[in-house]
Order: C-alpha cells, then sequence, then structure tokens
C-alpha cells in the first residue's frame, strides 16, 4: 500500500519531496485506514481494494503498454468479486481518463464497462441479491448508534433522509473526520460533558487539509474548464469522483472503513494541495531587516507548516485505537 501510495506522487522538486512525509502521514492515520489494518477476516478484503485502486490509478496514469488494458480490467474484476467498493476501481478508471490519463485505452474502459455491466446484471438479474436494508444492521444517525428496530421505526416508511445523511455524513467523514460512522463524536461529547483530545485532532488535521485542497481546485478551476489536467490535477480528479462514488455506496449505512480507498486519495490530493502552496512561496525571499537574517526558505515553511498537522493525524489515530473506536 505504501509503495503504490508513494508511486502515484509526482516529486519532481524538493519541495514536492518535503511534503511526501506529510501526504504518508495523512494516508496511514486517516480513520478510514486503521480498520484496513484491524480487519479480522481471512482476506484483508478492504485494504485489497485500496491497493486495487491506487493499482488501477498508477496503471491508467503511466503511459500505454500492452498489457495496461488487460491489467485494468483483472483488477476490476479481482476487486469487485472481492467487496463491493472494489467496484469503485472502475471509478478510478474513468475518473483517470476524462482528466486526461491514457494508461489505459477507450477499448479497456469499454470493455471494464461491460465488466461492470455485467456484475449489476449477474447480481441483480440472476442471483437476484438486492442491497441491504434497515432491518440488516445498525448505522450511526446523528449523536447515537440505533439498531434495526429504531431504524425501521423511524425511516421505515420514507428511508430516503436517511440514505441522503448517510451518503453526506460519509463525505464530511474524510473531509473534516466528523461525524464518524454516522455519528457527531463531537457534538456528543459536548453534550456528555468530555470531549476526547484525538476527536479534535482529527477535525482540525483534516479540515485544514480540505481547505488547502478546496482552495487549490479553486486556483487550478480556470485550467480545468479548458480540460487542461496535468499529473496532480488528475490526482484530484480521481479523488473528486472517488469521494462522490464511495459515499454513495454507503447510503444504506455508514461504515468508516468502507471509505478508505478515499481517505488514500485525499492524502494524494492533500500532497498535491500542499506541494503547490509551498511552491508558490518565493524561493528567494527579501532580508528580514527587523531580525537581521534571510526568510526561511519554502522547504522550511513547509516542514514549520506541515509537521503539526502530520503529529495531530497520528497522535489522534494511536488514541482512536487505545480508546477502541472503529
Amino acid at each position: 500500500t505504501v509503495g503504490l501510495f508513494v508511486s502515484l506522487m509526482p516529486v519532481k522538486t524538493w519541495t514536492q519531496a518535503a511534503v511526501v512525509p506529510l501526504a504518508l502521514s495523512v494516508c496511514v492515520s486517516m480513520h478510514t485506514f486503521a480498520d484496513t489494518i484491524r480487519e479480522a477476516f481471512p482476506v484483508n478484503a478492504y485494504l485489497t481494494v485500496v491497493d486495487a485502486c491506487l493499482l488501477a490509478a498508477l496503471v491508467a496514469l503511466s503511459r500505454h503498454r500492452w498489457w495496461s488494458d488487460i491489467m485494468a480490467i483483472v483488477l476490476f474484476v479481482f476487486a469487485a468479486l472481492s467487496v463491493e467498493s472494489g467496484l469503485l476501481v472502475w471509478v478510478v478508471l474513468v475518473a483517470a481518463f476524462a482528466a486526461g490519463g491514457r494508461g489505459v485505452s477507450r477499448v479497456g474502459l469499454g470493455l471494464a464497462t461491460a465488466c461492470l455491466a455485467a456484475y449489476f446484471v449477474a447480481r441483480f438479474g440472476v442471483l437476484h441479491v438486492a442491497a441491504p436494508t434497515l432491518i440488516e444492521r445498525s448505522s450511526g444517525f446523528g449523536l447515537q448508534i440505533l439498531e434495526p428496530d429504531q431504524l425501521m421505526a423511524r425511516f421505515g416508511a420514507n428511508p430516503l433522509p436517511f440514505y441522503a445523511y448517510n451518503v453526506l455524513a460519509s463525505i464530511g467523514s474524510v473531509l473534516f473526520a466528523e461525524p464518524r460512522a454516522g455519528v457527531f463524536w463531537i457534538t456528543a461529547g459536548i453534550r456528555a460533558g468530555k470531549v476526547e483530545p484525538w476527536v479534535i485532532l482529527n477535525l482540525v488535521a483534516c479540515t485544514s487539509l480540505t481547505v488547502l485542497i478546496v482552495r487549490d481546485i479553486v486556483v487550478r478551476w480556470p485550467h480545468w474548464r479548458r480540460l487542461h489536467f496535468d499529473e496532480g490535477d488528475r490526482l484530484v480528479v480521481i479523488f473528486g469522483a472517488l469521494l462522490v462514488a464511495n459515499a454513495t455506496m454507503n447510503f444504506v449505512y455508514t461504515k468508516d472503513v468502507i471509505m478508505s480507498p478515499t481517505g488514500a486519495f485525499f492524502g494524494l490530493a492533500g500532497f498535491v494541495a500542499v506541494s503547490r502552496a509551498a511552491a508558490r512561496v518565493p524561493a528567494t525571499c527579501p532580508r528580514d531587516t527587523s531580525a537581521g537574517r534571510d526568510r526561511a526558505h519554502p522547504l522550511c515553511i513547509v516542514y514549520r507548516r506541515a509537521a503539526p498537522a502530520c503529529t495531530a493525524r497520528l497522535a489522534s489515530t494511536t488514541c482512536a485505537s487505545r480508546a477502541g473506536i472503529s
């Protein structure tokens, strides 16, 4: 996972190299990633999907080779048959192609789409495996976990508001680390008179990175309107597509680990945003006469501002693990 993640980062300058530890810490310390390494199944299905999505992006954003289309299709079929969220491999391939990645050809993308259609026909038309219902499992809502009978009593007649809440909650879970599994832990903690420090760290770290990503999108938007995408833009586009598609998969119930592919690409999008923000700082700054020394080099600025976020991410994950939050 780490090797694939680092391989996707377009590191060409020392400033970008300085941001790699930040991006890597975001990836491995995201609450969406934590459960992938604590999974109790014989096969680590969710981590497998994260790796499949990263590898699919690597293939789609690289130079096209004779085996690229075959690799993309094999990845999709393997991931889709592992767990439902494996369908996100197709989202990665489509988003990469839309942003100018030509590692996978139109033919390969078409075959992957045909495999996606075959999956839905086989599941719903042949095997008659429907989506989960409200009665099957508990789910977070607002400030508490609702049991199946409570969900049926509240949303049985019209589940659409609950489904909409789950999608929005899943998006917020990645961008702001709140709510977690559908529950607003900070609000619940305030009402209970006790807010855990790791919750605040999580919120601050994720929100700060989200602000930088949004700022980068605003700056690059004129280029996007002309369909001009560079290497960094493609990673951000894939992240945005995954965020929406992955959250939609959570419409029946929310679960942090299902958002793990998006969490990984959140780190990649953060790498792009932070490295660009650092690159906008002039390499040579005027002398600070009041202090009697030159201002800090951009590399120092990156580390000085990124280090607290790295520490917050890692510390919050450690605290959450000790608290038994999944």
